[in-house]
């Protein structure tokens, strides 16, 4: 009677640990998901494959509807939190100071994800690996995206500037939004209080409507990742995961050196403790490698700086960029990997 007494009060402790923690169920849907996707899969032959297929098809409805509303609301979520940053800001001299001292860091960190990746690559040599890893790393992992020649570099630059940001807004052309977004609060700061507040006021209403149907959406997270990881597990196979091993060991090593250096920078720039810090993102960080989408992460990114770490206004705003130069450092990062693969 005793054994079952304490056996019930575990019961209750790892629920409510569970109920507590959304890192801790993310990544419970991430084991359940890889242990489904694995019972699924063509290795184990346990199921049939058409049958399997069907399963996932649905297990895979949270995880899809989890993604379309993170991607629905991201528009309305960065527009309003981009304008409602800038204007909390007491002047435009401040903008600038912080807007300059956020574009140096984008730089250098882009810089050394590139010199990290192109370092390993050297070093280990995962090019020494089989043939087969080589094909089935060129079928199944996306290409990056490719880096223009300096006479596209005009062209590039004048595309940042929406000739129509409502075209844009609709098409969910990101980094044009952020510009117009930008350049919209600069303008509403320069103008009188009293032309300002309305809407300000609208946009507050905005981003908080938006807030609202991102909470909404997290009550999905572990059923998503779950469905998710299922899907992509039963359809690679584990044998295509060993296959990988080499390669994507060599990019987990890359990704704790970045870590490393973001610690050194949390540590000697922010003065902030980095194990508090990463434990306070851990579910963002886990959602991200589950989803691999950077516009489902996007509005949660908003949501986490600002309830869990109190990040201020208008340093969330101007370092919403980084969620695109993630776009850009990631497919930079394993691209020097694959030079040499």
């Amino acid at each position: 009677m005793l054994s079952f007494k304490k056996l019930n009060s575990l019961n209750v402790k790892v629920i409510t640990h569970l109920k507590e923690k959304l890192w801790l169920k993310i990544f419970v849907g991430m084991l359940a998901g890889i242990f489904t996707g694995i019972l699924l899969g063509s290795d184990l032959s346990l199921v049939n494959r058409n049958i399997a297929q069907l399963t996932t098809s649905w297990l895979v409805i949270p995880g899809l509807i989890f993604i379309n509303l993170l991607q629905m609301i991201m528009v309305p979520l960065i527009f309003s939190s981009i304008i409602l940053g800038i204007c909390s800001a007491e002047n435009i001299e401040n903008v600038k100071k912080l807007g300059i001292g956020t574009l140096i860091y984008f730089v250098f960190t882009t810089f050394i994800a590139v010199t990290i990746g192109i370092a390993l690559s050297l070093w280990l040599e995962p090019g020494k690996s089989t043939t087969q890893i080589k094909n089935t790393l060129n079928s199944n992992i996306p290409s990056a995206t490719e880096i223009p020649t300096l006479d596209k570099y005009p062209e590039l630059f004048m595309s940042f500037f929406p000739k129509n940001p409502f075209l844009s807004i609709t098409q969910g052309e990101m980094l044009n939004v952020i510009v117009f977004s930008i350049l919209l609060g600069i303008a509403i700061l320069s103008v009188s209080k009293d032309l300002s507040k309305p809407i300000l006021e609208i946009l507050n209403s905005v981003f908080q409507i938006s807030m609202k149907i991102v909470n909404w959406a997290m009550a999905l997270t572990p059923f998503a990742v779950f469905g998710l990881m299922a899907k992509a597990i039963s359809s690679i196979g584990v044998e295509l995961l060993v296959t990988l091993g080499v390669y994507m060991s060599v990019v987990l090593l890359g990704l704790v050196s970045i870590l490393g250096v973001y610690s050194i920078i949390l540590i000697f720039l922010a003065k902030r403790n980095p194990i508090g810090f990463f434990s306070k993102i851990a579910g963002l960080q886990l959602l991200a490698f589950s989803t691999s989408s950077s516009a489902a992460v996007m509005p949660v990114s908003i949501q986490t700086a600002t309830e869990n770490l109190g990040v201020k206004k208008i340093s969330r705003s101007l370092s919403f960029p980084s969620e695109l130069r993630s776009i850009w450092t990631g497919p930079l990062f394993t691209k020097q990997l694959r030079q040499f693969f």
